[in-house]
């Protein structure tokens, strides 16, 4: 998915889009952000809805605080940066 560390703007982000989909039984969540631009950037495929939950939650708010936030891909998820 991504290749480094990447700080974005909250008021960047134009939309966050959530793809479902099953791999066998499970149902997993596939998480992305569209910023401004027209660039869509995949975050990370879940299958745990309170790990979901709180990912959608963290984007939200730092859309509407226009914080910054730090993709991480080791663990692509986010965390704001301080």
């Amino acid at each position: 998915m991504m290749q480094q560390t990447r700080i974005l703007e909250g008021k960047h982000i134009r939309d966050v889009v959530t793809r479902f989909f099953y791999r066998g039984e499970d149902l997993y969540f596939q998480v992305s952000l569209r910023i401004k631009g027209g660039e869509i950037i995949p975050l990370k495929e879940i299958n745990d809805y309170s790990v979901y939950k709180k990912l959608i939650d963290t984007l939200a708010r730092a859309r509407m605080q226009r914080v910054q936030v730090r993709l991480n891909p080791e663990a692509p998820s986010l965390a704001m940066a301080g």
